[in-house]
């Protein structure tokens, strides 16, 4: 999967969880990929913990997470950011 520059990328926005615990950065990692059209389940487990990465300061970006993960899916990088984005503010995640 190439690497396709995002906003993101740019801007590196850092989450802000205050007081958050790493089982609640799990808990919000995996379902902010719950239900995604993966190839495979272990693609969305990679994935998921990739984001929990990214939520935990290991990795500068949500971008950065869905590049590493390597997770095969018919849906576009930036699709998987717009859409995990999303889900992470859903979940309380604020953006910095």
């Amino acid at each position: 999967m190439e690497h396709i520059p995002t906003i993101s990328d740019s801007a590196h926005p850092r989450p802000r969880l205050e007081g958050a615990s790493s089982d609640d950065l799990a808990r919000m990692a995996y379902a902010s990929v719950g239900e995604l059209p993966f190839l495979e389940m272990n693609d969305g487990n990679r994935l998921g913990y990739h984001i929990y990465l990214f939520l935990s300061g290991q990795i500068a970006t949500v971008a950065d997470a869905i590049y590493e993960a390597k997770a095969r899916t018919a849906l576009h990088p930036s699709e998987l950011e717009r859409i995990i984005v999303g889900r992470l503010g859903a979940s309380g995640v604020a953006f910095a």
